[in-house]
């Protein structure tokens, strides 16, 4: 599918799937969910999702979707009376609001559902659908994957150890791997072409990188950073970012460096930050030392929002809008020395991120506590176990590990 498609034409997209996901082929499908902004689009509004699938207050829906109007310049008509005394929880959704929110998130369900819900009539007694209802339990699912850190230049890809075993194919890539560093070489060859290398990292694992420039990067777990073999000379230092890294970058007044993802895009000349910008999350950027300008990407939203970040602040999407706050950048930044650290995260923030980490599945069992902050720090070279049996201190619900999967109870 053209990923230059109209948001407009997406939405009336995920609103025929919604209706008559019959009308839609197996290909097609497969073609709107390799569609970047159609992803992003039901990703955003998939909290909603949760709140009506698991009777949470209708005030987390209106909080989605004020997110998700601001995104897609969407009116909101607020309810400005101060006299109102009805409680929110027991207002009725707008339908205008659900439809477009049910629409937004509903291909989450497609892959799951377009098995069951179309060949498998089966419903639970209550009548709802058990495909949607398994959906919802959901937390975090994980992905099959190599459990290696993949380099790829030109056309060839190896994997990290295989590099470091064979020193004529690194040296021909302009890469090296000293321990658990990889540093990248400028290929300085009269007839060698400048072309883009990829690095792709598994679930848990870091990488430190030395770019061709001397700036540093901690790549975090199930991220890929893409990067030019040679920085020139007077042109902008562009890399590509999907997932979460942070960048120590050196200073070059002549050549800025740029850090580009999906949602948002960072400008720096020397500085340190950390970028979060998962497919599945709305993006954070946190600055350490120096200063940043971050702007919304292009084709992420309609509107051209910019902000110039001070150390300590981070710059995030907070109830629908783009804001700005001073934080504890050592919270943001302690992945990187494989440490694990919550202060005042959900429960279900702190179960996504460790189901991204062991790749393994998070289901819900229980929503009663999914909501309740915590504070919990523990060390990424834990086992599995060994963090469950930690979090099981802390949390008022229980945490079990089921095969390949983590369950909330």
């Amino acid at each position: 599918m053209n990923e230059t498609i109209d948001n407009d034409i997406l939405i009336e997209k995920v609103n025929l799937l919604m209706t008559h996901p019959e009308s839609m082929n197996p290909e097609e499908l497969q073609q709107l969910m390799s569609n970047p902004r159609f992803v992003s689009l039901w990703q955003t509004a998939l909290d909603a999702k949760r709140a009506i699938a698991e009777d949470r207050e209708v005030r987390d829906v209106d909080e989605a979707y004020r997110e998700f109007a601001a995104r897609y310049d969407i009116p909101v008509h607020e309810d400005n009376d101060e006299h109102q005394k009805e409680p929110i929880s027991s207002k009725l959704i707008p339908i205008y609001k659900y439809v477009v929110i049910a629409a937004a998130c509903v291909a989450a369900l497609l892959v799951f559902t377009f098995r069951h819900a179309l060949f498998d009539s089966g419903v639970d007694g209550k009548g709802e659908d058990i495909a949607q209802k398994q959906a919802a339990r959901e937390l975090y699912v994980a992905e099959k994957t190599t459990n290696d850190i993949l380099i790829t230049a030109g056309k060839k890809t190896i994997d990290m150890a295989s590099l470091a075993q064979n020193r004529h194919t690194a040296e021909s890539l302009g890469i090296t791997v000293q321990g658990d560093e990889i540093r990248c070489s400028s290929i300085d060859f009269d007839d060698y072409e400048i072309s883009s290398n990829t690095i792709v990292l598994p679930q848990g694992k870091v990488a430190k990188i030395v770019l061709p420039d001397g700036s540093r990067v901690w790549l975090n777990a199930r991220s890929s950073l893409i990067y030019p073999n040679k920085f020139l000379a007077g042109q902008p230092r562009k890399v590509k970012l999907n997932g979460e890294a942070c960048f120590e970058v050196t200073h070059d007044n002549s050549r800025p460096f740029i850090v580009e993802t999906e949602k948002v895009q960072t400008r720096v000349l020397g500085t340190t930050f950390n970028v979060r910008s998962y497919n599945e999350e709305s993006p954070v950027v946190t600055l350490v030392s120096g200063s940043v300008q971050v702007s919304v990407s292009k084709g992420f939203g309609r509107k051209s929002l910019s902000a110039i970040l001070k150390p300590g602040q981070q710059w995030l999407m907070s109830e629908g809008k783009w804001t700005t706050k001073d934080v504890d950048t050592n919270i943001f930044t302690c992945w990187r020395d494989e440490l694990f650290y919550f202060d005042g995260q959900t429960l279900r923030e702190i179960m996504v991120e460790i189901g991204r980490w062991y790749n393994m599945t998070v289901l819900l069992d229980n929503n009663v506590h999914i909501n309740d902050r915590l504070h919990f720090n523990g060390e990424r070279a834990w086992t599995v176990q060994e963090l469950v049996e930690q979090m099981n201190m802390v949390c008022k619900t229980k945490i079990r590990i089921e095969g390949d999967s983590l369950k909330v109870y």
